[in-house]
């Protein structure tokens, strides 16, 4: 049986749910939502009001939230992932990329993406350089399994897509397995 945990930050959360709801699609009963500010809370505190247990293996997908994160709520999160995650599990993020981040910035269609979502009170805050960030993370228990670059990221999922999906131009795709 696969126990799924779905946490966000409770206004957008909420906006998923109303959405489900008003598709009128059945949640499984396997699925919990989990209410968090990253920025506030730990996740081990979090957790620990749900089914979740800690000596089950794991599998994290923590996608489209670090970059909105202050660099010390994106470690504290990743620590408190190693500490109620047993060795054997997985993280999957992704990650703004510095260097990437800083030569797309002047794009004017970026800069518009960038005030819209702005307005929404999703502002940027935190970017990282890969290398830096792969050995933070692992100094708090994990091991890299694979990074991609923004540009190998785009070649494996997005190249001759026909529906126009696309990466962010500046986003790595890195797993991580927590370690003995």
């Amino acid at each position: 049986k696969l126990s799924v945990y779905e946490l966000d930050h409770p206004s957008t959360q909420r906006v998923k749910r109303d959405r489900l709801a008003s598709l009128g699609v059945i949640l499984p009963e396997a699925l919990e939502f989990v209410p968090v500010d990253f920025e506030k809370e730990g996740l081990k505190d979090v957790l620990s009001k749900t089914s979740y247990k800690e000596d089950q293996l794991s599998f994290f997908a923590w996608l489209g939230v670090v970059g909105y994160l202050t660099e010390d709520a994106v470690y504290g999160t990743i620590a408190s992932i190693a500490e109620i995650s047993c060795p054997g599990s997985h993280l999957v993020l992704d990650f703004p990329n510095r260097t990437a981040y800083e030569q797309v910035a002047t794009n004017p269609t970026f800069k518009k993406f960038k005030r819209a979502v702005e307005r929404k009170g999703e502002a940027g805050q935190s970017s990282f350089e890969p290398d830096d960030f792969i050995s933070k993370v692992s100094n708090l228990g994990f091991e890299v399994v694979e990074c991609l670059s923004p540009d190998e990221k785009d070649k494996r999922y997005f190249s001759g897509r026909t529906d126009g999906l696309m990466g962010f131009p500046f986003i790595n795709y890195v797993h991580f397995r927590r370690g003995k």
